[in-house]
């Protein structure tokens, strides 16, 4: 039976810092996760709230965004920002003077931030460096823009917590500072510390490059692809929680759920998908196979993985075909008007599968090739015989 004051949002955003607000002017978030720690970096350039903030939260804890633990009642964000002093001015990442984006390139997830002061340029890089501890990395390179020495003071922290670091820096010269964020959730805490610079660990990097990789040779839906890749993974728990829209609903939802699931499967996180069936199934379904929680009659609609999770499932099942069978493996392209092509890496059983699709030339008819058993094809479909091994597919379609 369903509760419906549970649905019914409460909190008042109008109420507190404006960094409990979700909906900043012009604000993006990069989420940042690896089921033992979450983490967002807001960018917020419309002058709303702390331009360049952390949000780091307990994935087992469904909250909102005001309860975020590097959230501070009075300041917001605002004692997360770094700041770089220098000849009694304090420096930082100011609205609209700052750029954030993924960074290329890298093992796992990497949000880069990039600004500058008259003496100095400053580079970020958040990322998780393992996928087995509640800690979040950051490293912060800090170069001498000028032709003098400069003496800096590196200021951040998280609430009450601050740390401090005073060094020199010669004309051309950087220094990069590191940090890591570690999350108690014993005593429900992020204690921030200097440490060495770390880079991510062979699991991680084995993780995350193990991932379905695809390309339209498309930028839009590359990028949508590729920020949904690096984004639905972190939101999941350990335990295979997930809260169906983050920071607004604070529950879980089993359809929206089971489509996540999906589409881990889909992205090769298997280990992680099977997961959350198995919560799914073992907490949300009883011995008859009803539900135990419906659809929510008033759903808040906020910052949805449901959404990570149908642009994955939109590639993967649609657009490239991608459809395993009892018998076999089928692939039934459909390459949406105006894309010429798709490459795409997939994880598949105990291999990996390698499939092109490319438009059949002008007058030739469709056609699909493997290093497989082609079980049956036609002119819209093929399907594969599973091999058990790394195999290839060349379709070429219509």
């Amino acid at each position: 039976m369903i509760d419906v004051k549970e649905h019914i949002y409460h909190d008042d955003p109008n109420v507190g810092h404006p960094d409990v607000r979700t909906e900043l002017k012009d604000a993006a978030y990069f989420f940042l996760g690896n089921g033992h720690i979450q983490a967002a970096v807001q960018a917020a350039p419309g002058g709303d709230g702390t331009p360049l903030g952390l949000l780091i939260m307990d994935p087992e804890r469904l909250r909102k965004k005001r309860e975020a633990l590097t959230m501070d009642e009075r300041t917001g964000l605002d004692r997360t920002a770094v700041r770089i002093a220098e000849g009694g001015r304090s420096h930082r990442a100011e609205a609209g003077a700052f750029t954030a984006a993924w960074a290329e390139g890298r093992s796992v997830p990497t949000v880069v931030v990039r600004w500058r002061t008259l003496v100095v340029s400053v580079e970020e890089y958040f990322f998780c460096p393992d996928v087995s501890s509640p800690v979040l990395a950051r490293d912060v390179v800090i170069a001498n823009r000028t032709k003098r020495r400069l003496g800096l003071r590196f200021e951040t922290g998280v609430r009450a917590r601050r740390l401090e670091k005073s060094f020199s820096l010669d004309p051309g010269a950087s220094k990069t500072i590191s940090l890591k964020y570690v999350l108690s959730p014993a005593r429900d805490e992020v204690v921030p510390a200097f440490s060495r610079k770390t880079a991510p660990d062979k699991s991680a990097a084995a993780f995350w490059t193990g991932l379905t990789r695809l390309s339209f040779g498309h930028k839009l839906l590359d990028r949508y692809f590729e920020a949904s890749r690096a984004q639905l993974p972190a939101m999941i728990s350990g335990t295979g929680r997930l809260d169906g829209a983050v920071w607004q609903y604070n529950r879980e939802w089993l359809r929206d759920q089971a489509v996540i699931a999906l589409a881990m499967a889909m992205l090769g996180a298997h280990d992680r998908a099977r997961t959350m069936f198995h919560r799914l199934i073992d907490k949300f379904v009883t011995d008859e196979g009803d539900t135990v929680d419906l659809a929510p009659p008033f759903p808040q609609v906020g910052i949805l993985p449901w959404t990570w999770a149908e642009i994955v499932i939109l590639f993967v099942h649609h657009i490239l075909g991608v459809r395993p069978e009892e018998l076999g493996l089928r692939i039934r392209p459909r390459l949406l008007s105006g894309l010429k092509g798709a490459r795409a890496t997939l994880p598949f059983q105990n291999g990996r599968l390698e499939l092109e699709i490319g438009k059949a030339p002008r007058g030739a008819a469709p056609r699909f090739r493997s290093d497989t058993v082609v079980l049956e094809s036609g002119p819209a479909d093929a399907l594969l015989a599973y091999p058990g091994r790394d195999f290839k597919v060349e379709a070429r379609v219509r």
